[in-house]
């Protein structure tokens, strides 16, 4: 999908961006093309405050069970606070 392309490109040029690979994420779950987890790991793992945005994120709270794995997979290793943003 030509929509992806930019933030797939975006997503290997900067290691440190979680913008990118949320956005493929979140393509992910409104398309159902099953990528959507990985590409949300992949966003909190260039930058734990992603997991902020992502559990407030609409779309992605349609989604609890793919928010309750990365919950219990990250939580423990970020502080997840409104103060911070990406």
């Amino acid at each position: 999908m030509q929509s992806q392309t930019l933030p797939k490109i975006a997503s290997r040029a900067d290691s440190t961006w979680a913008e990118p690979d949320f956005i493929l994420g979140w393509y992910a779950l409104l398309l159902s093309t099953g990528s959507a987890e990985e590409h949300l790991c992949h966003a909190i793992e260039k930058d734990h405050r992603a997991l902020f945005r992502i559990v407030n994120n609409d779309v992605c709270k349609q989604y609890p069970h793919i928010l309750n794995k990365l919950k219990a997979k990250y939580q423990d290793h970020t502080e997840i606070s409104p103060n911070k943003s990406l």
